[in-house]
């Protein structure tokens, strides 16, 4: 078995991690203002139309099906969780679940 580094073996990273994750000027004024709020939690139903937490369902929600496409030519598609809480409340139905798979499908097929 091959030696570990901790055990003497060359290091296979040299170099510090990149930071992550990066923020910038957006990010802190959105994090100071749902600090400051004090209503980000979007209540047990996701029904409180004023906590930040349900602007941010909403956003989160319009990125179910997104595709998102890597300089080195992979395409990533978005999905809710097939999660039994996601497809109990409506969140994931079956359709939306089927639609991604079926976008997948025909990106495939046009290679």
């Amino acid at each position: 078995m091959a030696k570990l580094a901790l055990n003497g073996a060359a290091a296979v990273r040299t170099k510090p991690y990149p930071r992550w994750p990066g923020g910038g000027v957006e990010e802190k004024q959105w994090l100071d203002k749902v600090l400051n709020s004090n209503r980000w939690f979007a209540g047990l139903q996701g029904d409180d139309p004023e906590a930040l937490g349900t602007l941010f369902g909403k956003r989160f929600a319009d990125l179910h099906g997104a595709r998102h496409a890597l300089p080195n030519g992979p395409i990533f598609y978005d999905s809710f969780h097939c999660s039994r809480y996601n497809t109990n409340t409506g969140r994931l139905t079956t359709a939306m679940f089927e639609d991604v798979f079926a976008a997948i499908r025909g990106r495939l097929d046009r290679r």
